[in-house]
């Protein structure tokens, strides 16, 4: 079973995905977290079963919420002070 499939419960066709995850609220709030992740934390949330299970349960809104501070380098939490500092338009006119 796919990964959207098993947070599901259910085989989803691809046609039918988008439709599948937004009629639920959890799943709803999961994707926004997940669209929110790097490739490398993203990489390990796909890896770990029993994390993506909790973050699709009860702690999907706070997920949600807190993603885009989420980073997972080496198999370990980055906290945000350790991100190196952000250039996004210093400089540009």
């Amino acid at each position: 079973m796919t990964t959207w499939g098993e947070i599901l419960h259910r085989p989803v066709a691809a046609t039918e995905l988008f439709a599948a995850i937004f009629a639920d609220a959890r799943t709803a709030l999961l994707c926004h977290g997940l669209a929110a992740l790097d490739d490398e934390t993203l990489q390990y949330v796909a890896d770990h079963r029993v994390l993506r299970e909790r973050l699709a349960g009860s702690d999907a809104p706070v997920f949600a919420a807190f993603a885009s501070n989420l980073r997972v380098r080496d198999g370990r939490v980055v906290p945000p002070a350790a991100w190196p500092p952000c250039r996004c338009g210093v400089g540009r006119r």
